[in-house]
């Protein structure tokens, strides 16, 4: 069994209905991953304490700092999470609020647009030749998430991903025995003894293969977070080249790069950087908010 404590804080909109998470504040003097609950609580402390002087001046309506408590027993994991402290400054940048109120009245009324998945068929093939290819994987569908990994190997991406899934009600399990496994995406990531090459050999047939460097994100083959883009302007009745993409990894440059203006985070790979518009800043330089002043979206 092993138990990781990660202190993680959120700047939050809140639209006058519910809460649009913005983005995580990750920094090597802001959050901390490791084994001690102490250190984790002194880290959660201290960015609650910057809120107070700088996170706040910049108008998010929440700012939450939490420590949360991950444990892998082998089979699943479990979190529990505690709030350290939070702050609602209502009285700032109401530009920003306002945006986030109007981008809440005008989005689609909860209808899916589009859905794209692997059928059982396809998801029992990719799993088999996960399996003798010995290659760890995680695959995702919207109410379920289903765990093959015969290394046991997880990156701090997948293990927050993965707990706050199952803290929230997404079955977390393995395929074995279940008769309705089928997945929209799987993440992969291999050891020294995966057949890396032959695996993706085998499912590109099948996967859009997007390598993000830590890991490797396999949705159905030609379909993206672009044709995802796509999907939405038309439902809108809006042309791509008019509208607006911000990303910072690999699985966002297909995005990025079919509308007409591709922003990208500082934070992000220089091959993604390499076809933007404009580069703004990382989360902890208000990367989002030049961006939306880039943009025109916000004034200055």
């Amino acid at each position: 069994m092993e138990t990781i404590f990660v202190t993680e804080s959120r700047e939050m909109l809140f639209t006058g209905t519910e809460d649009i998470d913005v983005r995580p504040l990750h920094s090597s003097e802001l959050h901390y991953e490791g084994d001690s609950r102490e250190e984790a609580l002194r880290a959660a402390h201290k960015v609650s304490a910057a809120s107070r002087v700088g996170v706040c001046q910049r108008g998010f309506a929440r700012f939450v700092a939490t420590v949360s408590e991950i444990t892998h027993d082998g089979e699943g994991f479990t979190e529990h999470m505690d709030t350290v402290h939070t702050v609602d400054p209502l009285d700032r940048m109401p530009e920003l609020r306002t945006l986030a109120r109007e981008a809440a009245a005008n989005r689609a009324d909860g209808k899916i647009i589009r859905h794209v998945g692997f059928d059982r068929e396809t998801s029992r093939k990719i799993l088999e030749i996960g399996r003798r290819c010995r290659v760890d994987m995680y695959f995702e569908e919207a109410e379920h998430i289903w765990c093959d990994t015969p290394h046991g190997i997880v990156n701090r991406e997948l293990r927050g991903a993965i707990a706050r899934l199952e803290a929230r009600g997404v079955r977390v399990g393995q395929p074995d025995g279940d008769p309705d496994f089928h997945f929209d995406k799987v993440c992969v990531l291999t050891a020294p003894d995966s057949l890396r090459e032959e695996f993706l050999a085998e499912v590109a047939p099948m996967c859009q293969i997007i390598d993000r460097g830590n890991m490797l994100e396999l949705p159905v083959r030609g379909y993206s977070k672009a044709s995802g883009c796509l999907a939405v302007a038309q439902a809108l009745g809006e042309d791509l080249a008019d509208c607006y993409a911000i990303g910072d990894s690999a699985n966002d440059l297909e995005m990025l790069q079919c509308v007409g203006h591709p922003l990208v985070m500082g934070n992000a790979p220089a091959r993604v950087q390499a076809v933007a518009e404009y580069v703004t800043g990382t989360p902890a330089e208000d990367g989002l908010y030049h961006a939306m002043v880039h943009a025109g979206l916000l004034a200055e």
